[in-house]
């Protein structure tokens, strides 16, 4: 593990650098830039909004459902979301990718409203701002507490990189509210540890203290993954790896073992029959190359900076938020494992992409522009 951080510092190191330069003539001499009204995104996202909105609430609307999300959370039931037929993982993408788009549009409405009012009305378009930040959060309660942080700062980011600045209060008040529905799932979730407790609080404290290390993939996680690849009798193969990455795809995951998958045997090693332990990234190198553990890490932790300079170099709400969810993600890949980074990739982000993309080369044939090279400009909110 020490050797690992070492890894990641050079890994780090070396993608900046590569991407400074990379990137350095387009900072500092754009090619072009789009005008604030001609390809913002904003027609292409209301239209798969309503689309995709609307095939989930037709077919599978619990995806969808407040109603469902919140009791997902509070009654600690993860088969709630459980689907039986095969277009179930289609309609998962739809909906996971609708709840981002519908932040993103309401994201781009804001910076075009102030920039409409030439920055007035700060405050009218800070409550819009915060209201935003509380939709997204509201849309991504659930089992998974990560995601409501994920929602939080992010909506944060995007409202200071629109106004300009958000006042501390703000940054303390929903902070502190973060903590609310965080709490009141973790209580939830491990209710077995308190049910004859004097002192419930406690006890909660106890459990998640004693469980720290599996939320970060500590020394004993890692630790565990050793011990199940020397002596676990699991038939671990080249099968195996093809499953943990293809069994996350929609359609071919129904077709999948997905009882031989690492996340499944690491569950299995650990007594859990419920799949609550993720098997951390560095464990997973190890099992599937023991001579060189760390290569799933330097993946993702080069996927970090490359997403983080794509943000960057976008002027695009949209762009902007695809790249900085992704690179979140990818940023916490020494406490995920390499099936929950590859299935926001294949399930939100490279669908989001290709629709901008999409758009972007209708767009571009239709202006007949450059003959077919463009490039985004900078960060200028004025050009959005």
């Amino acid at each position: 593990m020490s050797l690992e951080l070492i890894i990641i510092y050079c890994t780090q190191y070396f993608s900046i650098k590569y991407y400074s330069k990379r990137y350095r003539n387009i900072f500092n001499n754009q090619a072009k830039s789009f005008t604030k009204n001609n390809c913002d995104h904003l027609l292409v996202l209301s239209v798969y909004a309503l689309f995709s909105g609307t095939l989930v609430l037709c077919f599978q609307p619990s995806l969808l459902s407040i109603g469902s999300l919140i009791k997902n959370a509070i009654t600690n039931d993860p088969t709630i979301f459980t689907g039986n037929n095969n277009l179930y993982g289609a309609f998962t993408i739809l909906s996971d990718t609708f709840k981002k788009v519908i932040v993103i549009i309401l994201f781009i409405l804001l910076q075009k409203s102030y920039i409409k009012n030439k920055g007035h009305l700060y405050y009218f378009h800070l409550f819009w701002g915060i209201s935003i930040i509380l939709l997204s959060v509201l849309l991504n309660m659930g089992y998974n507490r990560l995601r409501i942080i994920f929602a939080l700062v992010l909506g944060l980011y995007f409202t200071r990189y629109i106004l300009g600045k958000i006042p501390l209060t703000f940054y303390v008040v929903l902070s502190m509210g973060l903590i609310i529905p965080v709490i009141l799932i973790s209580i939830n979730k491990f209710s077995y540890a308190f049910s004859l407790s004097t002192s419930p609080v406690k006890s909660v404290i106890a459990t998640m203290s004693g469980q720290f290390q599996d939320y970060f993939s500590g020394p004993r996680l890692v630790g565990q993954m050793i011990d199940m690849k020397k002596y676990g009798s699991f038939n671990i193969n080249i099968s195996t790896f093809i499953n943990d990455f293809t069994g996350s795809l929609p359609f071919i995951s129904n077709y999948v073992n997905q009882e031989n998958r690492i996340n499944y045997y690491f569950n299995i090693f650990n007594g859990m029959s419920n799949q609550s332990l993720i098997a951390p990234i560095l464990g997973i190198g190890y099992v599937y190359f023991p001579a060189f553990p760390f290569l799933f890490s330097i993946i993702f932790e080069h996927y970090v900076i490359k997403l983080d300079f794509l943000m960057t170099r976008s002027n695009k709400i949209s762009y902007k938020y695809i790249y900085a969810y992704m690179g979140y993600v990818c940023s916490m890949c020494m406490g995920y494992s390499t099936q929950n980074i590859y299935a926001q990739f294949m399930n939100a982000f490279i669908p989001l992409i290709i629709l901008l993309k999409l758009n972007d080369v209708t767009f571009k044939a239709r202006m007949g522009e450059n003959k077919g090279k463009f490039l985004i400009g900078m960060n200028n909110t004025k050009n959005n």
